[in-house]
């Protein structure tokens, strides 16, 4: 039971470290992508517009500002590693019979999913 603990840590760890590249390479894409040299690059940011990211990401696919959306999408992954990674810890947790530990990882999942759900705009 060990050694399938320990290739399923590895296989956790091999996750986020392609998780990590994957989106360091979708985000690099998208800024090169973006990249324009007869244009000002910071003009857009002179003035703050608040606007909600829903709004901002529909834009783009209008737009169809593809580098941004990529670029968007590479910030989404690199988000969601650490969420992911608190659920698959959760569930080693729970399949070593640790369930102090478990039960300390699924507060810490629900102290995640409860700062999102409070920091979305309504």
């Amino acid at each position: 039971m060990k050694v399938d603990l320990n290739s399923l840590e590895n296989f956790i760890a091999r996750f986020l470290r392609i998780g990590v590249l994957v989106a360091g390479f979708l985000m690099f894409a998208g800024w090169m992508a973006e990249i324009s040299f007869s244009r000002d690059t910071f003009a857009q940011f002179h003035v703050y517009r608040h606007e909600p990211l829903v709004s901002v990401l529909w834009q783009l696919v209008h737009a169809r500002q593809w580098g941004l959306l990529m670029a968007y999408a590479g910030m989404f992954v690199l988000i969601l590693l650490p969420v992911i990674r608190v659920v698959l810890t959760l569930f080693v947790f729970v399949k070593q019979r640790s369930y102090i530990l478990a039960l300390i990882s699924g507060l810490v999942f629900f102290g995640l999913i409860l700062s999102v759900a409070l920091g979305i705009e309504g």
